[in-house]
């Protein structure tokens, strides 16, 4: 009896761990598969993540392979959703959907009707794929909808189609939840040839949409705003007269993040020479300035232009002073081009500026790329936003031979640092390092941790939105195999930290990862766990501190248990806390089934495990299952884990168990 007894006792707690670890969705508080079971050789192509940060969407051929589908998963893990209907045989989903910003819905394209007609679908985000509904009105017969755009509060998607007439693409607006009947048409009347072109977009208070247009004149294209819900008739043009041969350039115009103007570059006062206006978003178009100063002969204003978030200030690059020296110039929105300055110091002969400036958050700075003191060695600068250019200062340290400054820099999103990628030390490894955004060079530091021969940190990084890290992608462990690290942004150099889990023989975690808006969790996509089989995953980057399991098994005899608490991605130099308290179960404290006092755990400086330990009474006598229930709260400096809880499961006796953990950090 005693062995059948004992048996019983193993199933149960086998069946009690067993349904623990299906409880968790399989997850761990370090990474978490989110995309379902792939078809040999299924693949995710790609994703977006709610602006919510709930849910992840991706594209993948999860259920036929070669066909890829749009499915939605919660970012903690659990049964992927199918968003779309049903396709046609060889269809697949295009790979512009986007989510809506109250993270409420997904809008995509898809030939889901008809094979070959592409139109416009909206459907909760988590589904059922029979809730969608088709946002455009029927298509004309070689109709397709070509682009969409949704606005900034969610509610209206603006598309681009040939709806009323086949090859005169229209723009429109619908809501987001339909239907399609309540659409509006946003451009005017069309002459014979005309057409909307295909940038459009939504100003920042979702109020009106820009687009470009040969509305009056074929093939003249001329830029216009109109209110989201229409009438047509309510647009008006924004540009000046056009000299003869004049345009509106393809993309380069923008709206004020305060929705109150439009810049623009056109060849609108001589044909071939491209200047920059500015005017009210609603025009009149009497009422633009041109922004950039005289240009000198074969001068242009070049594609890149960028707002001040205050809405302040344009920077804007040119060859304004010597043809083919491209130097970067800031100036008031509202003008006059006489206030406007130029940020970059003096450059040598055959210097440049390159055109992947950016502004800091706060308007106060803007950094930019320039061979300023060695022509054809790229360094980093810091200046006022208004100048003067004298004002600036060279953010990196002394570079080594043929070393250089990568274009693709980022300002961390409190305006505070500038993260870059360099061959600062040595020619050709390239690495990640953090600066303040005034400088001094002497306060920069590296984040990466020592490379291997032949790695290096690639073009992908990104600065989680508190600011406080970095996630960037490099073959630092093993050259030519990808992984994703989080370093502090202050660093020291050596405080990063692997964020995947091992990868296959021959696996790569992919460039295009993104940021949970909170910080929390990178998503990434990478053949993790089957090699040529590309799947999404999460994994957490910011301090977490959580249970390494999430049952446990224990026999009364063991007298005692250790339970293993663990600190992921710590930053340097902060103490971490948690308390832990039993919360229930059906075992029976205070010295009967087991002894255990709610306390505090610490985690100092370079510490990542802390135990608690569990006292178990043997009472000799023959009983069921019993269980305690643990959790930890109140983390300081940290966030809880998805094993913040922890169930112990004590039987009479001690068992072997060969089952998998419930996690793995």
């Amino acid at each position: 009896m005693r062995l059948v007894c004992y048996r019983w006792i193993l199933l149960a707690a086998m069946a009690t761990l067993l349904a623990g670890l299906l409880g968790a969705g399989g997850a761990s508080a370090g990474v978490i598969r989110l995309s379902g079971p792939m078809p040999g050789p299924g693949d995710v192509l790609d994703f977006q993540v709610s602006p919510d940060g709930q849910y992840v969407v991706y594209r993948a051929d999860q259920d036929i392979d070669d066909v890829f589908e749009l499915y939605s998963v919660s970012v903690l893990g659990g049964t992927p959703v199918r968003l779309n209907g049903l396709l046609p045989s060889g269809s697949s989903v295009a790979d512009d959907y986007q989510i809506s910003a109250d993270s409420s819905r997904t809008v995509y394209r898809a030939p889901q009707d008809q094979t070959g007609v592409i139109e416009l679908y909206s459907v909760p985000i988590t589904g059922p794929a029979g809730a969608g509904v088709k946002l455009n009105r029927p298509l004309t017969a070689s109709g397709s909808v070509l682009r969409f755009a949704l606005s900034p509060d969610g509610s209206r998607v603006v598309y681009r189609a040939d709806q009323d007439t086949d090859g005169v693409v229209e723009l429109y607006s619908v809501p987001i939840t339909g239907p399609a009947l309540t659409g509006v048409k946003l451009n005017g009347s069309l002459v014979s040839g005309g057409g909307v072109s295909d940038v459009f977009l939504i100003s920042p208070d979702g109020q009106y949409v820009i687009y470009r247009a040969d509305q009056q004149t074929n093939e003249v294209y001329e830029l216009y705003s109109v209110p989201i819900t229409g009438p047509a008739l309510a647009g008006v043009k924004l540009n000046g007269a056009m000299v003869a041969g004049g345009g509106v350039s393809w993309a380069d115009f923008a709206v004020s993040p305060d929705s109150q103007y439009v810049v623009y570059r056109a060849d609108q006062q001589i044909r071939d020479v491209a200047e920059l206006y500015s005017v009210p978003i609603m025009g009149p178009a009497g009422a633009g300035v041109k922004l950039n100063g005289s240009l000198v002969a074969g001068g242009d204003v070049s594609s890149r232009l960028l707002i001040s978030p205050d809405s302040g200030r344009v920077i804007y690059s040119a060859d304004q002073e010597v043809d083919e020296v491209y130097e970067v110039y800031s100036v008031p929105i509202t003008g006059p081009a006489g206030a406007g300055a130029k940020l970059n110091g003096p450059l040598p002969f055959g210097g440049d500026v390159l055109p992947e400036f950016l502004i800091s958050v706060d308007s106060a700075r803007v950094v930019y790329v320039a061979d300023q003191q060695v022509d054809e060695v790229y360094e980093l600068y810091s200046v006022p936003v208004a100048g003067p250019a004298g004002a600036g200062i060279r953010l990196n340290d002394t570079l080594p031979p043929g070393g250089d400054v990568m274009s693709n820099f980022l300002i961390s999103p409190d305006g505070a640092r500038v993260v870059y990628r360099a061959d600062a030390e040595t020619d050709g490894v390239l690495e990640l390092y953090s600066v303040p955004i005034a400088g001094p060079p002497a306060a920069g530091t590296r984040l990466n941790s020592p490379l291997p021969p032949g790695g290096h940190v690639r073009a992908s990084f990104l600065v989680s939105p508190g600011s406080e890290r970095v996630v960037y992608l490099a073959d630092q462990t093993l050259d030519e195999v990808f992984d994703l690290f989080s370093a502090p942004i202050t660093g020291p150099a050596g405080a990063a930290l692997r964020l995947n889990e091992p990868l296959v023989r021959d696996g790569d975690v992919f460039a295009s990862f993104a940021l949970a808006p909170d910080g929390g969790q990178a998503i990434y996509r990478a053949d993790q766990d089957a090699e040529a089989v590309i799947e999404v995953y999460a994994a957490d980057i910011e301090a977490v501190v959580g249970f390494e399991e999430g049952t446990r098994l224990a026999g009364e005899p063991e007298g005692s248990l250790s339970l293993a608490v663990r600190l992921l991605n710590p930053t340097p130099g902060l103490t971490v806390t948690v308390d832990y308290a039993v919360t229930g179960g059906t075992a029976t404290g205070g010295g009967v089934d087991y002894q255990l006092t709610a306390g505090s755990l610490s985690f100092a400086p370079g510490d990542v495990i802390e135990t608690i330990d569990l006292i178990l009474v043997d009472d000799g006598v023959p009983e069921p299952l019993e269980t305690v229930a643990l959790a930890l709260s109140n983390a300081q400096n940290a966030t809880l884990g998805s094993h913040s809880t922890l169930a112990v499961v004590i039987g009479d006796a001690i068992y072997p168990l060969y089952l998998p953990l419930a996690g793995r950090w």
